[in-house]
């Protein structure tokens, strides 16, 4: 069963940036889905996947290693290209995380924090904490 975007009512949300083509994108995706496989259910938070792939393959074969909600390949590309400095988030480079709490953009740095903290110990990795 597909998931939805809509069905997301957890008090965490990470956005999550990435590509197939990236190579720091491709190392940290496996240790974001240890992260997400092992609390996402205790941290109460879901991750949806942006992609910067261009070519809708590579956005499938990549995709099949997430366990996590994403926007569709169509959406990437027509609707949320140029939007995320309507919602004032600059994405200079990928693998890039922000995390939301009810909403609330509260880390932009959470990218940087999850492998220093497997444990989840710091989550949800507030900036300025």
């Amino acid at each position: 069963e597909k998931k939805q975007l809509a069905d997301i009512k957890n008090k965490y949300v990470l956005l999550y940036v990435s590509a197939s083509w990236c190579p720091p994108c491709r190392g940290f995706t496996p240790q974001l889905a240890k992260f997400y496989n092992d609390h996402k259910d205790s941290k109460d938070f879901e991750i949806i996947w942006y992609s910067w792939d261009e070519e809708e393959d590579e956005y499938k074969g990549y995709f099949q290693h997430m366990p996590w909600y994403a926007f569709s390949f169509s959406e990437n590309l027509e609707k949320i290209n140029g939007k995320f400095e309507d919602m004032g988030l600059e994405i200079a480079s990928i693998p890039t995380v922000y995390l939301y709490e009810n909403g609330k953009l509260v880390s932009k740095k959470a990218r940087g924090q999850i492998p220093k903290d497997p444990e989840g110990n710091g989550f949800p990795y507030a900036d300025g904490s």
